[in-house]
């Protein structure tokens, strides 16, 4: 399931993945990496390639995509952007589709957005 929400304590970008054997969570500090069977939690910091204020928009998403662009441009190297026009998107239509769920009240599907 995905949730959003716009009123939160941090106010910033949070993500977390939920399997059967634990979770990820991730947000601009890094991520914390929860075993369910040991209890063990693990947290990874994420590189910074570059100061705070160039990585500030989007959680430092708008710089690396940037970032990741003109390299591949001064290289001539395609496969150094990782995803194209359409994973975004499809990005985008899901989580129109969580706002329209959130405002209405109705089940979107992703069968519905691709």
């Amino acid at each position: 399931s995905m949730t959003m929400n716009a009123f939160t304590r941090d106010i910033c970008r949070n993500t977390k993945i939920c399997g059967t054997k634990g979770e990820l969570t991730w947000n601009e500090r890094g991520i914390i990496v929860y075993n369910f069977a040991t209890e063990d939690i693990r947290e990874v910091k994420v590189d910074r390639f570059a100061p705070p204020v160039k990585t500030a928009g989007h959680g430092g998403a708008d710089f690396f995509l940037v970032n990741a662009f003109t390299k591949a441009v001064a290289a001539g190297d395609k496969s150094l952007v990782l995803t194209g026009i359409m994973d975004s998107y499809r990005s985008h239509k899901l989580l129109f589709a969580a706002e329209r769920s959130r405002l209405s009240g109705s089940i979107e599907t992703v069968e519905n957005l691709l």
